[in-house]
């Protein structure tokens, strides 16, 4: 979604909302689209137990010759596995 234009992020959440599924999981509209502006800048994103206790994840755009993003690539593992240092 970080490759979305705010509009195209609006129409997902219309279809899709935005259920929650631990504690750690955004939301909300207003929070989604803060933690899009940070991944935009920082170029990766980080799942904090967001889908499932205990599971990380990374994960990075792909951008093709136009710089527009096509693909993503991602890491899943145990949190203790991918801890922040």
């Amino acid at each position: 979604m970080s490759g979305m234009q705010d509009d195209k992020v609006d129409a997902i959440i219309a279809e899709r909302g935005l259920p929650g599924f631990t504690k750690n999981t955004i939301t909300s509209r207003e929070r989604l689209i803060e933690e899009l502006s940070r991944i935009r800048m920082l170029g990766y994103s980080i799942d904090n137990e967001e889908f499932e206790f205990g599971i990380r994840c990374i994960a990075a755009p792909v951008f093709d010759g136009n710089n527009q993003v096509v693909a993503a690539i991602s890491i899943s593992g145990p949190f203790s596995d991918l801890e922040r240092k």
